[in-house]
């Protein structure tokens, strides 16, 4: 994945939501499968949850999780 693409981004993230989201799963659960996998906070760096993303794929991967 290209981390500079956007549209990549959103696409990757999009993936990642619809394989790993359950509606039963605790909320705690969620957020710790999300800093996990860097999803939580897009832009904060790699191992606190983030990617490392900057503002234009940041917003993107939010839009995915919507």
């Amino acid at each position: 994945m290209n981390l500079n693409n956007p549209e990549a981004v959103k696409i990757d993230a999009a993936q990642w939501f619809a394989e790993h989201w359950d509606p039963d799963m605790p909320l705690g659960v969620w957020w710790q499968l999300l800093a996990d996998a860097g999803w939580a906070f897009p832009s904060w760096p790699e191992g606190f949850g983030g990617r490392g993303l900057s503002s234009g794929p940041t917003k993107a991967a939010i839009q995915a999780r919507r």
